[in-house]
């Protein structure tokens, strides 16, 4: 694991994301669920460039302890909102991984700026809708977006 820029919250560690993840990231990418999902970050060289070229981008590989099980990456804007991409390493689904990753956002010093971050969440993403509740994301609407999402939000301030 990377030391240089590491920020440690609770028990996981959010590291910048780097040239030398993308060998990692395109293994998550081989998870035929993770590839029509998050498609749209494809071809992840690019992502990456465009990730480490912007200002409103900022985007980390989560670890515990030594072992990778997450990606956050968000999208920024000057209300002090963020859009969040988000994946768990598929080795890691269905053990509480996601909820616990994005109940730790709030602590990470990082995105102390943020005061709330948004989902927009494929309707048919049914685990990825529950994660998010579950760690205290709320649904801002009944209506799905016209490009088939569910729109969630959870507010930093307090």
């Amino acid at each position: 694991m990377k030391e240089q820029n590491k920020i440690t919250e609770l028990a996981f560690t959010f590291t910048p994301v780097d040239k030398s993840d993308l060998f990692l990231l395109e293994s998550w990418f081989q998870n035929p669920e993770i590839k029509r999902k998050l498609d749209g970050m494809l071809p992840l060289n690019k992502w990456l460039n465009w990730v480490r070229t912007s200002d409103e981008q900022r985007a980390y590989i989560v670890y515990e302890e030594n072992t990778p099980v997450g990606l956050v990456h968000l999208e920024t804007y000057s209300n002090a909102i963020a859009i969040i991409s988000f994946l768990v390493n598929p080795n890691k689904w269905s053990r509480g991984y996601g909820r616990r990753i994005l109940s730790t956002l709030k602590f990470n010093h990082e995105i102390a700026d943020i005061k709330a971050i948004e989902a927009y969440i494929e309707v048919d993403n049914l685990m990825s809708i529950k994660c998010f509740k579950a760690a205290g994301f709320i649904e801002q609407t009944s209506e799905v977006t016209e490009e088939g999402f569910i729109h969630l939000n959870k507010s930093f301030l307090s």
